[in-house]
């Protein structure tokens, strides 16, 4: 799966705020995002051969609810499935910073 590209880019807080207001209209019953502690992504950026994460939707039959899992991937941009892969981030609603302009 090997691209010549380096996935993600920084943006300003105005295009931030466009999209989580898009993403929020569109679909407004959804979760907003998530928390995931940096200790956990230092986890799984510490690996050996680790330049990048990958998050997949998953789904949590127990709680009925969308959750992030997040691996890492290596220089070729391919998951790094025998190390450290983490799911459970906290959800907004609950875990929502209210004076976010990400989050209004």
């Amino acid at each position: 799966m090997e691209q010549n590209l380096i996935p993600g880019q920084q943006i300003t807080l105005a295009t931030a705020t466009t999209l989580t207001g898009n993403f929020r209209l569109k679909y407004p019953n959804a979760i907003k995002g998530y928390l995931v502690s940096a200790e956990n992504i230092k986890m799984i950026l510490d690996q050996a051969g680790c330049t990048g994460i990958r998050i997949y939707n998953g789904y949590d039959e127990v709680t009925g609810q969308i959750t992030p899992v997040i691996v890492g991937t290596n220089a070729s941009n391919n998951d790094i499935c025998s190390g450290v892969i983490m799911d459970k981030a906290a959800p907004c609603p609950s875990f929502c910073d209210a004076s976010s302009a990400l989050c209004k």
